[in-house]
This record gives structure tokens, C-alpha cells and sequence, in this order.
């Protein structure tokens, strides 16, 4: 029995450490893997904010030479931005 009972012993050990490293392996690909999505995600806004700017400024360059009204200037810029699509009534 004394046989028997080391082997357990030893199994649930191993077993246990296992568990443990695979556990603190996850937690730290889990960070890894959110930090970066985080900048991903944060670098995409800013892309999308100065792009933003660039398009406004061309479409306000478009209101100062009358090309365009301020409102049309506005509904292209909200459609174009923010993605609408604009239905024909």
C-alpha cells in the first residue's frame, strides 16, 4: 500500500503543478492579448479622429470657395464618417 499511496502522491503533484503553470501561462497571454488589443483599438481612433480632421478641413476648404454649403458639407461629412446610408425617399 505504502507503493501505491507515493504514486498518488507524486501523480497529484505533477498533476497539480501543471495545473498551476498552465493557469499562471493563461493569465499572462490573457494580459498579453488584452494590452495589445487595447492599443490596437486605441491606435484605430486616433487614425479615425485625424481623418476626420483631414476630411473636415477639405470640406470646409469646399464651403469657403462655395462649393458646398455648410449643411451639405456637414450631411457629407456625417455620412461619410459615420457610415450612413442615405435612403432616397
Amino acid at each position: 500500500m505504502g507503493k501505491n499511496s507515493i504514486k498518488w502522491t507524486i501523480a497529484l503533484t505533477f498533476i497539480g503543478i501543471i495545473l498551476i503553470s498552465t493557469t499562471v501561462l493563461e493569465f499572462i497571454a490573457y494580459n498579453i492579448s488584452k494590452k495589445a488589443l487595447t492599443n490596437l483599438g486605441i491606435a484605430a481612433l486616433k487614425n479615425k479622429v485625424n481623418m476626420g480632421i483631414a476630411f473636415m478641413e477639405v470640406l470646409e476648404t469646399q464651403v469657403q470657395k462655395g462649393k458646398l454649403s455648410r449643411e451639405e458639407a456637414q450631411e457629407i461629412f456625417r455620412s461619410k464618417m459615420l457610415n450612413i446610408r442615405l435612403e432616397s425617399k
